[in-house]
């Protein structure tokens, strides 16, 4: 995929992103990174990264980052998964979307890649911080 379409994408998926966390979860960009987690109770790799966030993310991060956990098999998580991020070629979760502090997406992640989770929180914080110097 060229990078003009991936651009359009990626910006595609912010603006549907941003218009719900708005309009359904009345959620506004503090200033803090955001992880937006496309899960299901039944699925074990979501579990899993419930388990990571509660356990790395927020006991690390917590200042820096806040978690919403949309899930896929509630009505208003299914209808914006599969509308528009399924189309796009996302076909399983968990899915995550990080948006930095200003609400731009800066990276999506499938699977439970904690690692590069990790990586991205842990780079944002630091641009955050020299961004302040």
């Amino acid at each position: 995929m060229d990078e003009k379409m991936k651009s359009k994408i990626v910006n595609h998926i912010e603006n549907v992103v941003n218009r719900y966390l708005a309009s359904e979860l009345e959620y506004k960009f503090n200033g803090k990174i955001l992880i937006v987690d496309f899960s299901a109770d039944w699925c074990p790799p979501c579990r899993f990264m419930e388990e990571f966030f509660k356990d790395v993310i927020k006991k690390k991060y917590d200042n820096y980052v806040d978690i919403i956990q949309i899930d896929v098999e509630q009505e208003n998580g299914n209808e914006l998964y599969r509308k528009h991020v399924a189309p796009l070629g996302v076909n399983s979760i968990p899915f995550l979307l990080v948006f930095d502090s200003t609400g731009k997406c800066c990276c999506s992640i499938r699977g439970s890649n904690t690692a590069k989770l990790e990586t991205v929180v842990r780079d944002l914080i630091e641009n955050n911080e020299d961004e302040k110097e």
